[in-house]
């Protein structure tokens, strides 16, 4: 069994959430708007009328978005489906990122799953959702990194 690093709780923020949250009935024109206000914003977690993550927009969404608008999506890729869904797109829900309502993390996973979550789903941060699935917060990779270099600074000097 590999030994537990890190949890979430250790290592998110919720201080930052506010910028990251939007309604999944909010119109495309206010995605983009969140996207222009911080610009390293990566992703927005789109929630339902309760506050329940439903899915993550990124960056690239946006970008795919924009490829279809303007006629130059690859038509070669197999998602026809998700070409036509940005064709007729016209709020948050439309461009959530496939498969991401299952990308978040819980306050007391390992770190490790977060890394997972964002391998899997190319993300750079994901959500940090309570019991009944409201965003608390998001923990990221420089949130992750910075935690692993502190800690190893404190390990090297009890060790002095």
């Amino acid at each position: 069994m590999r030994k537990k690093v890190f949890t979430v709780r250790e290592t998110y923020h919720s201080e930052r959430i506010r910028a990251l949250v939007i309604g999944e009935d909010a119109p495309l024109e206010e995605v983009v708007r969140r996207f222009t206000k911080p610009r390293v914003l990566r992703a927005i977690f789109i929630v339902d009328a309760e506050g329940r993550l439903t899915g993550v927009v990124t960056r690239t969404d946006l970008l795919d978005y924009v490829k279809v608008k303007l006629g130059i999506w690859d038509y070669a890729w197999p998602s026809w489906k998700r070409a036509v869904k940005y064709l007729y797109a016209t709020n948050a829900k439309d461009l959530v990122h496939k498969g991401s309502s299952d990308a978040y993390v819980r306050l007391d996973d390992d770190v490790a799953k977060a890394l997972h979550i964002m391998t899997d789903h190319d993300l750079i941060d994901v959500p940090v959702v309570d019991d009944k699935g409201r965003i608390l917060g998001d923990i990221g990779v420089p949130d992750i990194i910075l935690k692993l270099l502190v800690s190893s600074k404190r390990k090297l000097r009890k060790s002095l």
